[in-house]
């Protein structure tokens, strides 16, 4: 019997409050082995990508990032999140031309702009924030 990937059925951090430990465990491997696809295919840096998939997870299953803020301290570490936020189907074209940009931008879904992910956003989100 094959087991169904998860990751393709995850478009939104509430499709995680469905899963079980398990599943969340084999969504953590299914995470680290797109990354590690992406880095064999493209220079990528991954390897702080591959130390906050857990950690990824949590966060979204803890908190709200509709409302809460998420401010990872480099772009790099940001893949995770991606990959949970409806974004995996554009995910293979990450670092390529009309990619799907490392940078949050504007133009992204409120849950993605929420969480900055440079230095130069930090400090707009600091700003907007007084």
């Amino acid at each position: 019997m094959t087991t169904q990937p998860i990751l393709p059925t995850i478009h939104s951090p509430k499709d995680l409050e469905q899963l079980s430990l398990p599943k969340l465990e084999r969504l953590a491997a299914e995470m680290r082995e797109v990354l590690c696809n992406l880095v064999s295919a493209r220079s990528a840096h991954f390897a702080s990508n591959l130390g906050v998939v857990e950690l990824c997870l949590a966060l979204h299953q803890t908190f709200d990032f509709l409302h809460d803020r998420l401010i990872w301290d480099t772009g790099h570490q940001i893949y995770p999140h991606k990959l949970i936020t409806g974004r995996f189907p554009q995910f293979d074209t990450i670092r390529t031309c009309l990619s799907l940009a490392t940078p949050v931008q504007a133009s992204r879904p409120p849950s993605a702009w929420r969480a900055a992910t440079c230095s130069r956003v930090l400090k707009k989100t600091a700003g907007a924030s007084r």
